[in-house]
């Protein structure tokens, strides 16, 4: 029995959570989850309704803006790949290839593959990608032919087991016949001719399971119920779609934004600010009353330029304006009280300079401090936008070496996060301890012969953070490197010998 894609698409939708996220849109960003869904056209958008005030806007853009210049920095990688014992071993034995060169082409092979990432406006993507996590709390990604696409629950629903795994996704999009591949126009021509009529086309990836016990991805389309294309299969880390949440709740289908979080502030800020507005407009309009009685030409009056005679008592004739300044000032006083709060959930005052000036440091600094006020989203959102991409950036990279690691042949760490952040740090910290080294070993050298320099070293080194071994060789090797050091230099001193003595006779 084949199922319908449409049909299991309005199985897994939450009508009630579609409602909610529009609300919370409305508040911020209404394009980004519009009320009605409306269907692709050659031309125009859809209509949406917009709030009393922009303050949801310039948070979400700006907290947006900032998670992707943390989770994806132009100036290094948003990952690093680690070459396992394994993985070192078999480079050594069967390819003759050094332990420095594994490490030397993982570290090129990370730089090729975050470079992908920032073509063909993928990194407009990725801050999109952050606006619907923020909003809705769900988004879901497509890499596929080095371009990244993003969709929102408007386009997209999702089954998951009560752990929070995806077991189920389906994708429905809107394209115009003109844009289909060839392949599928040929399946559509009797149904479809022109260039801009609008094909529905439904996409699911399903999860599923190899008879070893592994997780594979199929992923099958549909248009009006019929199967098009043939279905592809995708080993666990390679499936081009990956649906990424905010916060998820054991047992809930979708995620929850940092906007539900604060709803009760922007449904006050909504309500305000349309009063606000409107009282404004109010206290703008000015009345002028006449005294019953006092034979003024209201005609007269209402039809006189400036500087004109009219004839009058000047008493009978007054202005009105309704309205208050003080409470103005109030209801105005209010919303900034509320935008302060939210300014703080929303790290609007954060200090990130540009992307191609940050420091390292500065970075790190400021994915601790997103770390700290999201309430661990930062590392969340790590796991679920650095672990998948990694892995497809580097497929698109050099497709036989991640695909040898996907099939298990060798190991690979991958880390992302903040520990990926801390190696670009260690220059920095060997350079401040070089710094310090170079302050204390000559000062204390004065003061008593007792002292160890070589601890001395290895201590502040340790208490920068740096890992000794890393950095420094094994006795073996420094015991070798002495005693090649030691056959270089005693030809040198044979020859001065030999000068001096010859020098002597």
């Amino acid at each position: 029995m084949i199922e319908d894609y449409k049909a299991l698409y309005q199985e897994y939708e939450d009508a009630r959570s579609l409602l909610k996220l529009k609300n919370y849109a409305l508040w911020t960003i209404p394009g980004a989850f519009p009320d009605v869904h409306k269907d692709t056209q050659l031309k125009g958008n859809a209509s949406i309704e917009h709030d009393y005030q922009s303050i949801g806007a310039i948070l979400v853009n700006n907290l947006a803006s900032k998670l992707a210049s943390l989770l994806f920095p132009v100036t290094q990688s948003f990952f690093k790949l680690e070459a396992t014992d394994e993985l070192i071993m078999l480079a050594t034995e069967e390819y003759g290839i050094s332990p420095e060169e594994v490490k030397a082409r993982l570290v090129e092979l990370e730089n090729e593959a975050c470079s992908a990432l920032f073509e063909n406006a993928s990194y407009a993507q990725l801050t999109q990608l952050m606006r619907y996590l923020i909003i809705t709390g769900n988004a879901l990604y497509k890499r596929m032919d080095g371009k990244l696409t993003v969709y929102s629950l408007r386009n997209f629903t999702q089954l998951r087991d009560n752990e929070g795994t995806v077991l189920d996704v389906v994708l429905k999009e809107d394209w115009a016949y003109a844009s289909l591949p060839m392949q599928l126009k040929l399946q559509l021509s009797e149904k479809y001719q022109r260039d801009s009529d609008v094909v529905t086309v439904y996409t699911r990836i399903k999860r599923g399971t190899t008879p070893s016990g592994g997780v594979i991805w199929t992923v099958s389309q549909q248009v009006d119920g019929i199967d098009v294309g043939v279905p592809s299969i995708y080993p666990d880390k390679l499936c081009p779609y990956n649906v990424v949440v905010w916060n998820l709740v054991n047992g809930d289908s979708n995620g929850r934004g940092l906007v539900e979080d604060h709803a009760g502030h922007f449904a006050k800020l909504s309500d305000l600010s349309r009063a606000l507005a409107l009282y404004e407009i109010d206290a703008c309009k000015v009345v002028n009353l006449v005294q019953p009685g006092s034979g003024a030409d209201v005609d007269a009056l209402n039809n006189a330029y400036s500087g004109e005679w009219v004839q009058g008592n000047p008493g009978s004739v007054t202005a009105h304006e309704s309205g208050s300044a003080d409470k103005i000032q109030q209801l105005s006083a209010t919303i900034n009280n509320i935008f302060q709060q939210l300014a703080m959930a929303f790290m609007y005052q954060g200090n990130t300079r540009d992307a191609e000036r940050v420091t390292a440091e500065e970075l790190r600094r400021n994915a601790q401090e997103a770390e700290y006020a999201l309430g661990g989203v930062y590392s969340q959102l790590s796991q679920g936008t650095h672990l998948p991409l990694s892995y497809l950036l580097c497929h698109e990279i050099d497709p036989m070496f991640i695909t040898a690691i996907i099939a298990n042949e060798v190991t690979l760490k991958v880390v992302t996060g903040l520990p990926a952040l801390g190696r670009s740090t260690i220059v920095t910290q060997l350079l401040q301890a070089v710094q310090e080294l170079a302050g204390i070993i000559p000062a204390i050298a004065e003061l008593s012969p007792r002292f160890d320099t070589e601890r001395i070293i290895d201590t502040v080194l340790q208490a920068r953070g740096l890992n000794l071994e890393d950095i420094m060789l094994s006795p073996e090797a420094l015991e070798a490197k002495q005693a090649e050091a030691a056959a270089q230099t005693a030809p040198q001193d044979m020859t001065s010998s030999i000068g001096a003595i010859q020098g002597i006779i």
